[in-house]
């Protein structure tokens, strides 16, 4: 007897219960194939078989010795112990508690699957009441949910019969009513003629028979293409073919009288007017009837009742029930009856226009097309990568994605790629309407990086100025839409997507892209535009013109570039040659543009009935109520106030006028004032309870959230302290919505307000606290009336602001952020506590702020205290910036960032050197910058004599370098240029006073005075250095230098002091990123600065007070960056960094007649030796001794 194996153990989702099943059924096989009493060993080996390969997996992992892994009660007990964890109760619980009642489901079958669900979710002893609750609250009947939740003693067996009573009771109501029948029927007016086209037939060969023409001839040879019938008037085919007839008036004899009945297939019963019958038929008697006419658009007809007449033709005699109704109409005879009577001829097959259309051109409507253009993505610069793994898809549609993915990828629009790129999107499934699969890319992070790509996409207002007078249309839609349009290479590879079948990428333009509409909108455009008459908004196509023959030239030459260029459109779409064209959600003809039908219909037209019959009503007041929220709205406008207290519906108004002072104050007080106006009129409904004020200033809100101390103006301090005794909670409305308040404020009662006395003392508390003087104050006031804007402005106080932004001058737009906070007192101008500066005046402000030479921030911090005008911070900077006292003493500049030289290829090629003074004695200090190698060499003194014969004591050792960098004196003298250009090398200066240009000589200096304090075996210490490794290098100066190891006093391997070569590219790569790393850290805390161009006025840093003194830039150093030749306040001309200089906004002058001495630091280089040929050099004043003040010197 053959047993099946039990299915192998599936170790995903439920893995408890599916454990239990695996157990029950390998036991259930070990009984069948009587196995029960075999060893544990054949047991286990039998389990494990039937489990499968990751059951295996699993099995190697337990805990177990070799005996205990043969016991089959054992390792069934570990796979339980590894099994039963595994269930996920929250998940189950989730799967219970979201489990509805499907339309249509049975009560029976819906608790059976709750049962299911709660097996799994361990509720215990509340099982039955939790699955009697998601009864309840699952079920579909909301009046049988209702009624179950107010029974006090439901039970789980309760609710199921209450269920199945209801479900049974349905039922029966349902069989009841079945016979009821709604009838829709529509009086059509009376056609012409109807259109009775027959079925195509071939004929042996190409020719057929041509309905057309009644004729035989090939495809496209038809002689009645483009002919007028001159029997209906309408053209491509000939009167003996014509088809059109009269309507169908049938003449029938009902009850021995005789009428015309108009045929309407869309109603299901046979209508008879009441006038109608009384004049013929009063004397049947009239049966009652049950069932309800509703028409198109949904208008209703009761019947007065039915009745049963005999009725016939020339053919047939049938008796016919017709339901009487009051209508002014004609009889009207059904569906049914018309069929039976053989009014109506079905169709089999109808060949219309559209049709034949899509036959003869059916090249574009198949396959995918593809346009010539293909889109390149552009990224931004220096966008992250971002690559996202797959996303887990529901087991429902896993089979179908992979159909789909399948499909794209045999269609051409996408491809698998093994090798994903840096950017790895995630893909969107949508399901459709029926069941298939729609992906789009999910290119979030893409989208950030992509370079935007503006095209522009025409709107309704472009699309209908050209469509006037048109009558003949035709909208083709671009099949697939982006998808025809193809990537190049490198956009594929950015359009690469993850799923659980493996990365696909995009060959076609993915939905999801930012850049994809504009960019098919584009390529249509440049496809098709030069084709007049033809409209392109996306993926539609609008063919319109005057007249049909116009249209047809149009029309073909759209299908021959569509053909052309492999474009393909979607036929399901196609609306073909029609006079009305719904297009852009609009609909279009020859009258104009109105909107769509599925976009307003019966019921958007009830809702505006309803708005006119609640505008037209009687506005009743509610009655206030104790028990529920209250909320007021407050609103103010430039003449009045306006608030309403509401529960739901409005309780009470009120409004009132401004009074003259209050005129002047800012929006903010105003809209405040409003508020202490509505508490005061509610104040015996809302004392002492919780209210809501709606506003809509949004400053106000934060102006009543910050402590009273903090509150900025006097007026709105006294204002919030009218409001404190309430408790308030104010919340942000935009104007447009305020409906009561706004309206009240416009239309407010114009009666006589006197002023609040609280509010008058603040008024004067202002002015008697703004310390101004009587004749600055009638200064500021005279200023203000001659100051156009600020005229400007405080009508804007008094009348109101516009609404918009745009509808400020530009002069003023910088006031509209503190419309709020400005007011108007006493003829000054306050901005909350602060003057408004006219413009006459600002410059004697600028004075009086910089009068005792502050800083740039303290004295703006000054300004924005007391001051305000239009660009203060601004004005106040340039004032300090041109100040000559300011700029005289102001501090050092930031360091700039850092500039290395460049490391060579070999060493000694370029060096650096100083001279180092050290116990009374001269050192010549010399180091290589490619292998660190340095030289110290004692002179005698610091001429150029010794610095020369030390400099050919090491050149004798080393070679000559190309290029050596030096400070100024005395490597700048003439004979250590004249040694240079005979030794064949170049001598490069850094600037006077800015060692930090010669960093590798300054920093050998260091070392020299460390070898020379703490040793004082000097050349000891030099060899211990040049046998050191360079730390990130890990090769010695030595080894760099010479390619070898030198023996030092330390004992070291005889294979390490052989010459061996190194690759000088990769040490120098390593110098320099080190060097890179370096700079990237000095340069944290310094700041570009711009370059000086000759001729512009500086400062110059005098070196020996730090003060900033007047100068001129002469020229730029060559072959020196940051350094220039300046011409000082004296008429001398130096050499300066540029970190000892600073542009001059002052422009100060400088003496061009008077000059004194050079500066002795000044580069005498031959180019600046030649700036000073002018000047001889000054002598001192020689003063005679007092000793011989009287004698005669000679």
């Amino acid at each position: 007897m053959d047993v099946r194996l039990p299915e192998q153990m599936k170790f995903t989702g439920n893995i408890s219960e599916n454990f239990k099943l695996f157990k029950q059924n390998f036991e259930i096989f070990l009984l069948a194939r009587g196995k029960q009493e075999v060893q544990d060993e054949v047991k286990v080996a039998l389990l494990l078989n039937c489990m499968g390969q990751e059951a295996i997996n699993v099995y190697n992992t337990f805990s177990l010795n070799e005996a205990e892994k043969k016991q089959y009660k054992k390792v069934i007990d570990e796979f339980g112990k590894y099994c039963n964890p595994k269930k996920n109760v929250i998940y189950e619980r989730y799967m219970f508690f979201s489990r509805k009642q499907e339309e249509g489901e049975g009560i029976d079958k819906f608790v059976t699957d709750l049962k299911k669900l709660a097996e799994s979710c361990e509720f215990n002893e509340q099982k039955d009441s939790l699955i009697r609750d998601r009864i309840v609250l699952g079920i579909t009947n909301l009046r049988l949910q209702e009624r179950l939740l107010t029974r006090e003693d439901l039970n789980l067996e309760k609710a199921i019969n209450e269920c199945r009573v209801a479900e049974i009771s349905k039922l029966q109501i349902d069989e009841v009513q079945k016979d009821q029948k709604q009838v829709y029927g529509l009086r059509k007016e009376e056609r012409r003629g109807y259109e009775k086209e027959k079925k195509l037939k071939k004929n042996e060969g190409n020719k057929f028979d041509c309905r057309k023409c009644l004729s035989k001839h090939g495809p496209k040879q038809c002689k009645a293409y483009g002919q007028k019938c001159f029997k209906c008037g309408l053209v491509n085919h000939f009167a003996k073919a014509c088809t059109r007839k009269p309507v169908k008036k049938e003449v029938k004899e009902v009850s021995k009288e005789k009428g015309d009945d108009n045929i309407d297939t869309g109603s299901e019963v046979d209508i008879l007017p009441l006038k109608l019958y009384k004049s013929h038929l009063n004397d049947k008697k009239l049966e009652s009837c049950n069932i309800i006419l509703e028409a198109y658009g949904g208008f209703k007809i009761k019947p007065i009742g039915q009745i049963t007449v005999n009725t016939f033709n020339d053919k047939l005699k049938e008796k016919l029930k017709l339901v009487v109704a009051d209508v002014k109409s004609e009889p009207i005879l059904g569906l049914k009856t018309s069929n039976m009577l053989g009014f109506i001829k079905s169709i089999d097959s109808v060949v219309s226009s559209k049709e034949l259309f899509i036959q003869n051109n059916k090249s574009i409507f198949t396959g995918v097309g593809k346009c010539p253009q293909k889109c390149s993505i552009k990224l931004k610069k220096c966008c992250q990568p971002v690559a996202h793994p797959a996303r887990r898809v529901p087991l429902a549609i896993k089979e179908e994605l992979r159909k789909t993915l399948n499909e794209l990828e045999q269609t051409g629009i996408i491809s698998k790629t093994d090798s994903p790129g840096d950017w790895v999107s995630n893909l969107v499934i949508i399901e459709k309407s029926n069941d298939s699969l729609r992906l789009c890319l999910n290119p979030q992070d893409l989208n950030k990086a992509i370079q935007r790509f503006f095209y522009t996409i025409p709107t309704i207002e472009d699309i209908s100025s050209k469509l006037c007078n048109k009558s003949w249309f035709t909208v083709l839609d671009f099949k697939d839409g982006f998808y025809q349009v193809e990537l190049d290479h490198k956009s594929s590879e950015l359009c690469t997507f993850s799923t659980v079948f493996g990365c696909y990428k995009f060959l076609r333009l993915p939905f999801g892209l930012t850049n994809a509409p504009e960019y098919f909108q584009k390529v249509n455009e440049e496809n098709f535009r030069d084709i007049e008459g033809v409209i392109i908004y996306s993926d539609d196509l609008l063919i319109a013109a005057n007249t049909e023959q116009e249209h047809d030239a149009i029309l073909k030459k759209v299908i021959e570039r569509a053909q052309m260029l492999n474009i393909k459109f979607n036929q399901t779409k196609l609306q073909y040659k029609v006079n009305e064209v719904n297009y852009v959600g609009h609909v279009f003809c020859k009258d104009g543009m109105k909107p769509s039908k599925d976009r307003w219909n019966q019921k958007h037209t009830e809702v505006l009935n309803k708005l006119k019959d609640i505008l037209a009503s009687d506005l009743v007041l509610g009655t206030f109520q104790s028990d529920k929220p209250i909320v007021i709205q407050t609103d103010a406008s430039k003449d009045g106030l306006g608030c309403c207290l509401m529960q739901n519906k409005p309780i009470s108004h009120g409004s009132r006028s401004l009074t003259a002072a209050e005129k002047n104050y800012s929006q903010c007080e105003k809209e405040l004032l409003a508020v202490v106006f509505a508490v005061s009129k509610f104040h015996h409904f809302i004392y002492g309870r919780d209210v809501k004020i709606i506003t809509d200033n949004k400053p106000l809100l934060g102006i009543m959230k910050k402590d009273l101390s903090k509150v900025p103006s006097p007026r709105l301090q006294r204002l919030k302290l009218k409001l404190i005794r309430y408790n308030l909670n104010f919340e942000y409305c935009s104007g447009k919505h305020m409906y009561i308040a706004d309206l009240l404020s416009r239309s407010y009662i114009k009666d006589e307000v006197q002023d609040d006395p609280d509010m008058k003392e603040i008024v004067h508390s202002i002015e008697k606290n703004f310390s101004i003087s009587e004749k600055r104050r009638a200064q500021f006031e005279k200023a203000i009336q001659h100051d156009s804007d600020l005229s400007k402005l405080i009508e804007y106080i008094k009348n109101g602001w516009p609404k918009y932004f745009k509808m400020i001058p530009n002069s003023l737009r910088p006031y509209w952020q503190y419309q709020n906070d400005i007011t108007l007192s006493n003829n000054l101008l306050l901005l909350k506590d602060r003057l408004i500066v006219p413009r006459t005046l600002i410059q004697d402000m600028l004075d009086l702020l910089h009068e005792t030479h502050f800083g740039m921030t303290k004295t703006k911090q000054r300004a924005k205290e007391m001051l305000y005008w239009v660009n203060m911070n601004a004005e106040i900077e340039k004032l300090i910036r041109n100040c000559q006292i300011c700029e005289r003493y102001s501090p050092k500049l930031c360091k700039e960032p850092m500039i290395p030289h460049e490391i060579p290829n070999r060493p000694f090629k370029k060096v650096a050197s100083d001279i180092c003074d050290y116990g009374g004695k001269s050192y010549l200090i010399l180091m290589d910058y490619y292998s660190k190698w340095l030289e110290i060499k004692q002179m005698k003194g610091k001429t150029s004599y010794d610095v020369i014969n030390a400099l050919k004591e090491i050149f004798s050792i080393h070679g000559i370098p190309d290029e050596l960098i030096s400070d100024n004196m005395p490597y700048n003298s003439y004979e250590c240029r004249q040694f240079a250009k005979q030794w064949n090398f170049k001598i490069c200066t850094s600037s006077p006073h800015y060692p930090k240009s010669n960093g590798l000589a300054e920093k050998g200096v260091g070392i020299a005075k460390m070898m020379l304090r703490k040793d004082q075996d000097l050349m000891l210490s030099l060899l211990n250095y040049r046998t050191t490794p360079i730390v990130g290098l890990n090769l010695t100066p030595s080894q760099l230098l010479m390619g070898r190891n030198l023996k030092t006093k330390i004992p070291i391997d005889e294979n390490k002091l052989l010459p061996n070569s190194y690759n000088n590219s990769n040490i120098k790569n390593e110098i320099c990123r080190k060097r890179e790393l370096d700079k990237k850290y000095y340069d944290l805390n310094c700041k570009v600065r711009n370059s000086f161009n000759e001729g512009q006025f500086v400062v110059i840093q005098n070196q020996n007070n730090n003060e900033w003194e007047a100068g001129q830039i002469v020229k730029p150093v060559p072959d020196s960056p940051r350094s220039y030749i300046v011409k000082d306040s004296r008429g001398a001309i130096v050499r300066r960094n540029s970190s000892h200089l600073k542009s001059s906004e002052s422009g100060s002058v400088i003496d061009q007649n008077t000059c004194d001495s050079a500066d002795q630091n000044c580069d005498s280089s031959s180019e600046i030796v030649s700036l000073h040929q002018e000047n001889e050099r000054p002598k001192r004043q020689i003063k005679n001794p007092v000793k011989f003040k009287d004698y005669q010197l000679f």
